[in-house]
């Protein structure tokens, strides 16, 4: 990290800081910002928010795509999963925490992606995450007024409109710019 003058943060104490003074701590020297933080955040992680698998009740496969009769599965666990986080709110010790918006992957996520010739990328623009969550933003059905990071698969697709949604409606000055880019390993 230090050879890309990446700042990295292991002592959490260190991030009581506005997101303003993270951007400028984290700037690179070619343009945007990187700030790289070890176990100072609650990601989350919930595997079975997949945009395909298998229905735990059957052997049929489900995926999230816009023309699957399906979908709804996967959208309400998606749902449920946001609405959850977000109610739960920021951790009491201070940590930083994600809300993540993105479809994550399992074995079975994999095999049947697979099968439909597609991507975490693709899976989120044949479902149109983004967009359905820029919507539920904009009609008050996800209330982001506590929310910590948002994290989505697929920037590209609407990331812009879903940016200014939680920009307008969230109660923190959001400040990130969109070509800021989040990637985490598992």
């Amino acid at each position: 990290l230090e050879e890309f003058s990446i700042q990295y943060i292991t002592n959490c104490g260190e991030l009581q800081m506005s997101a303003g003074q993270a951007y400028k701590m984290a700037r690179l020297p070619a343009g945007g910002a990187a700030l790289a933080i070890f176990d100072c955040w609650a990601t989350h992680y919930k595997p079975a928010i997949a945009c395909s698998g298998f229905d735990s009740d059957s052997i049929l496969p489900y995926t999230c795509y816009a023309d699957s009769p399906s979908k709804e599965f996967a959208l309400n666990r998606m749902y449920s999963y946001i609405d959850g986080v977000t109610a739960d709110g920021p951790p009491r010790d201070g940590r930083l925490y994600t809300v993540q918006s993105l479809w994550e992957e399992t074995h079975a996520s994999i095999v049947v992606g697979v099968l439909h010739g597609s991507t975490l990328l693709d899976d989120e623009r044949r479902s149109g995450l983004n967009a359905l969550l820029t919507t539920r933003i904009e009609s008050g059905k996800w209330n982001v007024t506590r929310i910590g990071m948002v994290e989505v698969n697929n920037v590209c697709d609407g990331g812009p409109q879903l940016l200014a949604a939680l920009r307008r409606y969230s109660s923190v000055a959001v400040t990130a710019k969109p070509r800021l880019a989040h990637a985490h390993v598992q």
